[in-house]
This record gives C-alpha cells, structure tokens and sequence, in this order.
C-alpha cells in the first residue's frame, strides 16, 4: 500500500496534462533526474552512513585505511531498481504474508519521508 502512496505522489507532484499512464519506475526516474528527492532525508540512511562512520574510525584506529577505499552507494538507483520490484511483488502476492511491526512502521516512515521529501520544495516555494 504505501508503494502505491507513493506512486500516486510522484503523479501529484510531477503532473501531466490528459491521461497519465506513467508507471512507478519512469515517475521515480523524472523525480531523481532533477533532484526532487536526495537519500539524506530518508532516516534509515541516516543510520546506515552514521554506523558505516563510527565503523570507519574504529577501521582507522586498527588498519590505515582512507574513506576512499570504501564503496559508495548509490541510494537513489538502488530506490529506481527495487521500488518498482517490491511493489509488484505486494500487488502480485501469490499467498498472504505476516509483516512483523517494525517492518510496517518503516514502510509507513519511508513513504512519508519519500512524500514529504518530494513536495519539499513546493512547500519552501510557497513560504
């Protein structure tokens, strides 16, 4: 449901004129092309560059290693690749699954920072 929510926001927020038969992944890639969502207003990629940062200096304290060295991620062609995919993976389910709650509470989080992420600058034009 929230991949839906989120489609529907990428419909809202990139408008076109007559009917729209845009699917998730062309929506997704007309609003990372210019920018209109960045990795760094998703919280769990806070965390994740927050731990691979305190691991770095742990790293450094044992091996000289250089920043570097390590790989970088592309957060945004991984959200291209896997939205799409999870969401027909949810909208084709071939049986009932069981969603612990923490799992539900991320994907409720990620779809409203996704949103809020992309309506970010209609809100800070309007101001």
């Amino acid at each position: 449901m929230t991949f839906t929510l989120i489609e529907m926001a990428l419909k809202l927020g990139l408008p076109r004129k007559g009917p729209d038969k845009r699917t998730l992944k062309p929506l997704l890639r007309e609003a990372i092309r210019p920018k209109l969502i960045n990795e760094k207003a998703f919280t769990h990629m806070k965390r994740i560059r927050q731990q691979r940062a305190e691991n770095l200096r742990l790293l450094r304290g044992v091996e000289k290693i250089t920043r570097s060295s390590l790989p970088k991620n592309d957060y945004l062609a991984v959200l291209l690749e896997s939205l799409p995919e999870l969401r027909n993976s949810f909208a084709r389910a071939s049986g009932q699954s069981i969603h612990f709650p923490h799992e539900a509470i991320f994907s409720l989080r990620f779809a409203a920072e996704f949103v809020n992420e992309l309506f970010r600058r209609h809100s800070s034009a309007k101001s």
